[in-house]
């Protein structure tokens, strides 16, 4: 069984654009992802109970994370219709991330 899960320490070190709700979610997003494609597929729902959010705050810090160009997130429907949860594409850290040079 696998605990363990990689995020780029620049996200985990950023002071300037995320909020510790935005890489909380960006965490839990991340420990649902395949290791090789960087795709995953948790349900809002499930992405704010991980987190120990609401389902709005989730959403709000979805659409932070896919503005600051760190997730690209496509809507997923059943045949018949219906949504199911989103497919989320962990993206390669955009150059605005930097480690500071402490």
């Amino acid at each position: 069984m696998d605990y363990f899960m990689k995020v780029d320490r620049r996200i985990a070190r950023d002071r300037q654009f995320l909020k510790p709700t935005e890489k909380a979610v960006y965490y839990t997003i991340s420990s649902y992802a395949h290791w090789t494609t960087k795709e995953a597929f948790p349900s809002v729902d499930t992405i704010a109970r991980d987190t120990g959010v609401s389902r709005q705050t989730a959403h709000r810090a979805i659409r932070k994370l896919k503005e600051h160009g760190l997730i690209d997130v496509k809507n997923r429907y059943y045949e018949g219709g219906g949504q199911k949860s989103n497919k989320f594409t962990l993206l390669d850290v955009p150059e605005k991330f930097t480690l500071d040079k402490e």
